[in-house]
């Protein structure tokens, strides 16, 4: 019985390290940046991140969109200020300056908004990179 007890010991020990060399760390942290919005949030599920592949990392992006003269005071013709309005999403990861990019048109409407962005993570990201979202 002790016999066995030495022997698996070694296994158990290797079983653990690979474990801990197997998890996705660096897609574990990014950096998410916003312009031209008075409130503007990101939630993505799940957390972590994706790393480069098929899954499919959900974005929930919500804000206030600023007019022209830099206030979010409405109109007379019903707060729409969203019409044209566009949420640029980049993954900031090569200094070779070969960077995914995306463009996702904001639901026309009032200056609140709030839309879901299905992304899968590129395969040409590196594991360390930012991501931005811009409107």
């Amino acid at each position: 019985m002790k016999i066995m007890n030495k022997n698996l010991t070694p296994i158990f020990i290797l079983f653990a390290m690979f474990s801990i060399a197997m998890a996705n760390f660096p897609y574990q942290d990014c950096s998410i940046e916003g312009t031209s919005t008075i409130a503007f949030d990101v939630q993505f599920s799940p957390d972590p991140i994706t790393k480069p592949g098929t899954d499919v990392t959900t974005f929930t992006v919500s804000g206030s969109i600023i007019r022209s003269n830099g206030t979010s005071q409405g109109s007379s013709h019903g707060d729409v200020f969203s019409e044209n309005a566009v949420i640029y999403v980049d993954y900031v990861s090569s200094i070779e300056g070969v960077n995914p990019s995306f463009m996702f048109p904001v639901p026309p409407g009032n200056k609140d908004f709030s839309m879901p962005i299905h992304i899968a993570t590129p395969f040409s990201t590196s594991p360390n990179y930012i991501l931005k979202f811009n409107l």
